[in-house]
């Protein structure tokens, strides 16, 4: 199994995974969620000026263990037109090129086409003059899905008060270019069903 049914079966094992911890993200204090937003944001722009050349030059001097979550000012603003002109020094994995990245989003249709057996790509119309490109990591990809995956617990407004099981509908692009239609793809075949926390585990459905 190579390609993209190996990336799925990846990602839907990951998101497995990570499902309990998932969905005990919805009873954390605000201090918890402040502190995890600190950490992964300061971890982002080191990894960022690690890895790449663009974020190196753009963020030199900036003292990065100050910035919070909250006040972002001290971050110069990234343009589309500024990313995509100098996406190759864009991408934290140097072995990412542009060529590739759009070849893979080229031949995409109802399923992502993986790049170097460990990315996806995503683009959006352009509506804004400009079209942009995007590439996920298995982490991003995962941490995407169970984030929309997310089922009401029975304190949310939307579960009646007989504890009805609430009715979720999603409409999808037909491509895989899509994050909507990414996500179709990756539950192809499958009951579109989320966590269940009655049961602490996502639904046999996902587990293929």
């Amino acid at each position: 199994m190579t390609g993209w049914p190996q990336f799925r079966g990846d990602i839907s094992a990951a998101v497995l995974a990570g499902a309990a911890d998932e969905f005990d993200r919805r009873t954390w204090s605000g201090d918890r969620i402040a502190h995890t937003q600190r950490a992964g944001l300061r971890a982002l722009l080191q990894h960022a000026i690690e890895r790449s050349p663009f974020h190196r030059s753009r963020l030199a001097g900036i003292d990065i263990d100050g910035i919070e979550p909250a006040d972002l000012s001290a971050l110069p603003v990234m343009t589309k037109a500024q990313m995509m002109g100098a996406i190759d020094d864009v991408f934290t994995d140097r072995r990412l090129r542009r060529d590739a990245v759009e070849s893979a989003l080229a031949t995409t249709a109802a399923e992502p086409v993986p790049i170097l057996g460990d990315y996806i790509a995503l683009a959006p119309g352009g509506c804004s003059g400009q079209r942009g490109i995007f590439v996920l990591d298995r982490a991003a990809v995962a941490a995407f899905v169970a984030s929309v995956s997310r089922q009401p617990g029975a304190a949310d407004p939307i579960v009646g008060a007989q504890g009805d099981k609430p009715v979720m509908a999603s409409v999808t692009s037909p491509s895989a270019v899509h994050a909507t239609g990414m996500v179709a793809a990756l539950r192809s075949g499958r009951a579109n069903r989320p966590w269940c926390p009655r049961r602490n585990r996502w639904p046999k459905s996902w587990s293929g």
